[in-house]
């Protein structure tokens, strides 16, 4: 969870960057492509993991104590320092609410526009 959070983080900053700069409004394509891109750089920070899935502790373990991982946003280094916590799960908890917020924000003023 920590990789998924950490690439998922990336477009999430840059993301409410453009909504902070366009006065708070939203388009159609932001809320779209926003969480597209937050999950696009979500797997790509878990793909050195995806071999543990299917069995292949093998090809696991080889990348995950090879420092070219890093190329997957930073796997290896967060690999050696990272521990369990609860804190991931609250972070992605509050992407996925901050998401909703605006597009309901958004619903609703574009409702009122119409009035």
């Amino acid at each position: 969870m920590n990789h998924f959070v950490l690439g998922a983080s990336i477009p999430f900053v840059i993301g409410l960057v453009f909504y902070a700069r366009r006065k708070f409004r939203a388009t159609l394509s932001f809320l779209i492509y926003l969480p597209l891109a937050m999950g696009a750089f979500g797997l790509w920070a878990v793909i050195p993991d995806i071999p543990r899935v299917f069995g292949m502790q093998e090809l696991y373990h080889k990348l995950s104590h090879d420092p070219r991982c890093n190329v997957f946003l930073w796997h290896y280094s967060i690999d050696t320092v990272e521990k369990e916590s609860w804190l991931p799960s609250v972070i992605f908890i509050v992407f996925l609410v901050s998401l909703l917020v605006i597009a309901l924000r958004e619903l609703s003023l574009t409702e009122r526009e119409k009035l």
